[in-house]
This record gives C-alpha cells, sequence and structure tokens, in this order.
C-alpha cells in the first residue's frame, strides 16, 4: 500500500476515533428529542449529495428537503418562491460553501430566516476547512477568466476524504442546532466515516487502471476524483469556467486529445454537448455522461454509488479504448 494510501486510511481512523469517543459520552436528554418518533429537525440541503449525507448523519431525527435536483447545474438555479417557503420554515440549511451555491443568499434574503442567515447559527457550511484546490491568484480573479471560485474548486465532495470533513462539519452543525441529538449525530457519523474506510479499499482496487491516464472534461467537475486516485484531466473544453468553446479552442482540445491517446470525454448532464461530440467524432474518444449528484432522497449508500458509478464507467472507457 503506497503512503498516500496510509495517509487515507490514518486520517479517516482520526475521524472514526474522534467520533466514537463523542458518541461515549454522555447522553444530553436525547429522549425528549425524537420520542415521539417524529423527527425533531427539518433541514434543507443545498444539493442531493448534501441531502445524502445530512441524511445519514442526522438518521430518524430529521427530515431532509433537498433545494435543487440531480440533473440541475448546482452553480444556477433559479431561486423561486418555493425555495423561499422551504427555507422559511427549515431548522437548519445545509451548503457547500465555496461559492458553489452562487444563487442561495437571494434564497436565504426571501425566506426572512435569521437563524440561517450568513453566520447564523442553523447555517451550516459543509466545505468549511477542506483543503480546496485550483484556488486562483492574483489576476485569475479577473471577469475576464470566466466564472471562476475565489475559494477554488467547489466540486470537492467527489474526493471521499473530503466528504469526511463534509460530515463532521455537519454533524457538528446539526449538534449546534439541536444539542440534545448529539450522541445519534456522532454514532452516525462514526458509522458513516467506518463504512467509507472499507470503501475506499473497493475504490482504489477499482480505479487501479486510472493511474496515470489522461481525460478531457467540459468542466472541472471531477478534478478532485482525479486528485484522490491518480489519475489527470489536464484539458477542459470550455475556454474558461462558466464560457464555452470558441472553434479554436475545441479544435485545440481536440488535437490534444489525439496526441495523448484520450479515452473519454467527460460531462455533465446540463452541458451542451455539441463541442465533445464534435472532438469525439473526429478522434474516437468517447463522451462520457457522468452524475454528479446521488439520487435527492438517497442516503449515505446514495453517495457510495455515485462514486461506484462514475469510476466504473472511467474504467470501462480505459479498458475499451
Amino acid at each position: 500500500m503506497s503512503a498516500r494510501d496510509d495517509g487515507l486510511r490514518l486520517a479517516l481512523s482520526a475521524w472514526l476515533v474522534f467520533w466514537i469517543v463523542t458518541a461515549a459520552a454522555p447522553a444530553q436528554a436525547e429522549a425528549n428529542g425524537a420520542s415521539d418518533g417524529l423527527p425533531s429537525l427539518h433541514v434543507a440541503a443545498t444539493m442531493p449529495v448534501l441531502g445524502a449525507l445530512t441524511r445519514a448523519i442526522g438518521g430518524e431525527r430529521i427530515e431532509v428537503t433537498v433545494l435543487t435536483l440531480a440533473q440541475q447545474d448546482p452553480h444556477f438555479v433559479t431561486p423561486r418562491p418555493t425555495l423561499m417557503r422551504t427555507v422559511a420554515k427549515t431548522d437548519a440549511l445545509v451548503e457547500t460553501g465555496l461559492g458553489m451555491e452562487i444563487w442561495l443568499e437571494r434564497v436565504v434574503t426571501g425566506s426572512g430566516n435569521a437563524r440561517v442567515r450568513p453566520g447564523g447559527p442553523a447555517r451550516i457550511v459543509a466545505g468549511v476547512g477542506i483543503a480546496a484546490l485550483e484556488v486562483p491568484r492574483g489576476n485569475e480573479l479577473s471577469r475576464s477568466h470566466g466564472d471562476v471560485h475565489p475559494q477554488g474548486n467547489p466540486h470537492a465532495w467527489f474526493d471521499p476524504l473530503v466528504c469526511v470533513r463534509f460530515a463532521a462539519n455537519i454533524a457538528e452543525g446539526l449538534t449546534r442546532v439541536d444539542p440534545a441529538g448529539a450522541q445519534t449525530y456522532a454514532r452516525n457519523s462514526a458509522s458513516f466515516v467506518e463504512a467509507l474506510n472499507e470503501k475506499m479499499e473497493e475504490w482504489a482496487a477499482l480505479a487501479a487502471p486510472l493511474r496515470g491516464r489522461k481525460f478531457v472534461s467540459y468542466h472541472t467537475t471531477w478534478s478532485y476524483l482525479a486528485a484522490r486516485f491518480g489519475f489527470e484531466i489536464p484539458f477542459q473544453v470550455e475556454v474558461r469556467p462558466g464560457i464555452p468553446p470558441s472553434a479554436r479552442h475545441r479544435d485545440s482540445v481536440l488535437e490534444a486529445v489525439r496526441a495523448n491517446a484520450i479515452p473519454a470525454l467527460l460531462t455533465a448532464p446540463y452541458y451542451d454537448r455539441r463541442a465533445l461530440e464534435y472532438i469525439a467524432e473526429a478522434t474516437g474518444a468517447r463522451v462520457l455522461v457522468l452524475p454528479v449528484q446521488p439520487n435527492a432522497d438517497s442516503s449515505g449508500q446514495g453517495y457510495f454509488a455515485l462514486i461506484d458509478e462514475v469510476l466504473a464507467a472511467l474504467v470501462a472507457a480505459v479498458e475499451e479504448r
């Protein structure tokens, strides 16, 4: 096993020990919370992946409403009155942070729910404390560089180790809002991390054929997955984030695909595929439309299934080339 894998296991084990110790602490009248069998908290999550993680941690103490759809671009969501009404009634709001949900503040303002405003006690930011990739520097923050994220690439849930941090932040936030549920959230967090640790061994074996391989993606959606499992995505079809490709840029990517024997062009369900299909027809590379989110009603197993599906599709593309 590599030093990278050893480090991963140590990090996961550290979080697991932390939450097991926390769960062993004396209970705080937890029976007062969900003793009638009904959820104690109504929680809104901005995206299906956050809904899945929040359900895994909250268990039966919470009811989760997801504000966006699995097939929807989470960067660009219309702040509809229905979303505002949902947030108005919620006890806690879970977001990614890192500038992912640029639409969220209009929803929160329209909801009138002061507790979920930025910095409010019921606002839970899953991405706090992660080591973000692709943090722009200096003049890269200019709008001429497209829809840049000043805090770095926000698609961090595609690194399972980052999701350990997500889970810890969500558990901490739920405990802040619902102290009586502290044992439940700690226990469920420990169970999630333990299951994730087991899945990491499976994923490492599955992803072995990907090490050192190169892919093209439309957007920088899978950078964290590539960094974790040892493959590269050095070329994007977008000119810059949020800026569709010109013919010149498309053709330069086409030549890169030929020169690097790239087996697949990766995209999400909501991006325009015309440039990818043009490149695929000219080079023989496959267009892979990959899921970005689990099902909106899923729990922790839904997150595992998301990583399973994406890795399996990438391996199939490599082996068929």
